[in-house]
């Protein structure tokens, strides 16, 4: 139902029933299911449509860190000042485990936040999400794919 408000750009309706379809899935599935993480980047789409950027890139950041392991992440990147600049980072939390380091749903994730981040003209922040993104569809796709 929330994809059909969306389709009729009734976006405030929509987040009402992706908010409920959060609540029904992450009781029933949990809330790392890969699922829950699609319906929340959905979510996040809504919000941008509703220019609600700030809330977007929390829901963003949440699939983010439910998906990746920051190894070696400095204590500014913790506390939000900045989304991975400058750090190492590696592969490690739910969709690793369940598919491997480079699945396209991570990179689906990175090219979200990174394409909010743009939006944003936060281009420095963005630059690394995307790069990130676009090796993960290269290693799945090929480099001469258009997916990649």
């Amino acid at each position: 139902m929330a994809r059909t408000c969306c389709s009729l750009h009734a976006y405030s309706e929509a987040e009402d029933y992706y908010g409920r379809a959060y609540s029904i899935l992450s009781d029933s599935l949990g809330a790392e299911h890969s699922l829950v993480l699609d319906t929340m980047t959905d979510h996040a789409g809504v919000l941008i449509a509703l220019s609600r950027f700030t809330h977007a890139e929390q829901v963003y950041r949440t699939v983010l860190d439910m998906r990746w392991e920051y190894v070696h992440m400095p204590p500014c990147v913790r506390a939000g000042c900045q989304l991975m600049a400058d750090c190492t980072i590696v592969s490690a939390a739910i969709r690793e485990k369940q598919s491997g380091p480079d699945d396209p749903g991570v990179a689906t994730a990175l090219t979200n936040m990174g394409q909010l981040l743009q939006r944003q003209g936060r281009f420095a922040q963005a630059e690394p999400l995307l790069r990130r993104a676009v090796k993960i569809q290269e290693h799945h796709h090929g480099d001469t794919h258009l997916q990649a």
